[in-house]
């Protein structure tokens, strides 16, 4: 993979080809050139987003470096423009990433499948191709003049503060709207798997398909209002400070709720198996069940109440000053006891010869 935009000039003639965008080696197999060593060979030049132009040419070439850039600067005075020609005589490319902040102007090639335009604050302008997959606009403040393929499916808008005029295809699995503050107006498509929406800070008017696999909610403080579909299999709550109102599906497998300083009122789904609980300061009322196989409990400083089911094989306990009460099962495999001494940790290790202490 080359830089954007890769091409190939004629230091003699000053004629440039491109064919793929972002490879030399594949254009110089379509076209048939040849960059070696003989005087005046195809050589690779670069036209670059920020509008510097290199061309590496030999010594010995017809002309140098920056005569065969001013060349080119003369015919296409900006990377859009080269881009545009570019594209015009068929170019392509697979993967778009431009720090760019305006769309004026550009075209994108039909092949391409991702997307990045992380400088654009607008969408004016901006013409996203039916082939594309993957679109990243991580600038854009507002969704006026964003139209998204119908094919896309994955897509992240974080800086986007309002869904209004959000229209996202049914074919989209994967959303990240982490700058959103309020779900008003957002529709998320039935398909949707993967959701991430850490800027809400209330989960009013939240409305989750059947179909969502993975639900990050960063920035929800209580659980007030959401309704988790049956079909979750990961859930991520890290600024929820209560488990009060928190309903867990029975199928989640993973579950992160690192604010918690209390297990009041939590009940984890009998199949869950990761949980990260690592605010938590006691074991008080916390119940593991059986399936569990990974926790991370980190500010635990003591053991006293912990009951770790038999299937545990992961185990963080990074702020244990001591082992007391420490029982690990029999099967465990890595536990992590940052806060103990070398001396306390060696005992453990005794203890349980088949684990990785440190």
């Amino acid at each position: 993979m080359c830089q954007m935009a890769s091409g190939f000039i004629n230091p003699k003639t000053f004629e440039v080809k491109v064919a793929v965008l972002d490879s030399h080696s594949e254009t110089a197999n379509q076209l048939g050139l040849k960059d070696g060593d003989r005087p005046d060979d195809w050589r690779e030049m670069h036209y670059l987003p920020n509008g510097e132009i290199v061309c590496r040419v030999l010594e010995y070439d017809s002309h140098a470096s920056k005569e065969c850039e001013a060349s080119v600067r003369s015919k296409w005075p900006t990377f859009l423009g080269f881009l545009a020609w570019a594209v015009s005589q068929g170019a392509t490319a697979t993967a778009i990433d431009l720090d760019i902040t305006s769309a004026q102007g550009l075209v994108l090639p039909e092949g391409v499948v991702t997307v990045f335009l992380n400088g654009l604050t607008s969408a004016e302008g901006l013409v996203l191709p039916e082939g594309v997959r993957w679109v990243s606009l991580d600038s854009l403040t507002s969704a006026e003049w964003l139209v998204l393929p119908e094919g896309v499916s994955h897509v992240y808008l974080n800086s986007l503060t309002s869904a209004e005029g959000l229209v996202l295809p049914e074919g989209v699995r994967w959303v990240y709207l982490d700058g959103l503050t309020s779900a008003e107006g957002l529709v998320l498509p039935e398909g949707v798997r993967w959701v991430c929406l850490d800027g809400l800070t209330s989960a009013e008017g939240l409305v989750l398909p059947e179909g969502v696999a993975t639900v990050h909610l960063n920035g929800l403080t209580s659980a007030e209002g959401l309704v988790l579909p049956e079909g979750v299999d990961s859930v991520c709550l890290n600024s929820l400070t209560s488990a009060e109102g928190l309903v867990l599906p029975e199928g989640v497998r993973w579950v992160s709720l690192d604010s918690l300083t209390s297990a009041e009122g939590l009940v984890l789904p009998e199949g869950v198996r990761w949980v990260y609980l690592n605010s938590l300061t006691s074991a008080e009322g916390l119940v593991l069940p059986e399936g569990v196989v990974e926790v991370s409990l980190n500010s635990l400083t003591s053991a006293e109440g912990l009951v770790l089911p038999e299937g545990v094989r992961w185990v963080y306990l990074d702020s244990l000053t001591s082992a007391e009460g420490l029982v690990l099962p029999e099967g465990v495999r890595w536990v992590s006891l940052d806060g103990l001494t070398d001396a306390k940790r060696k005992a453990i290790r005794n203890e349980y010869p088949g684990a990785y202490v440190y």
